[in-house]
């Protein structure tokens, strides 16, 4: 079940019109499936966590 809700969270997040600060609450959640789940769940996990870093790094560039 958490394998569906990754995937489909994965697929949705580019296309959302959020920010990254919105989903910051939540990193420390993600580190814990991370590290507690099994292998294929941490990777979705991870893959989900360098989206909401990416879009803060480039939040963060378009303000220079």
């Amino acid at each position: 079940m958490m394998s569906g809700l990754l995937t489909g969270v994965n697929k949705a997040f580019p296309v959302a019109k959020m920010e990254g600060f919105e989903f910051t609450e939540s990193l420390d959640t993600l580190y814990k499936i991370v590290q507690l789940s099994q292998f294929n769940i941490g990777v979705q996990a991870l893959a989900l966590l360098l989206q909401i870093i990416d879009v803060e790094k480039n939040a963060a560039q378009a303000d220079r």
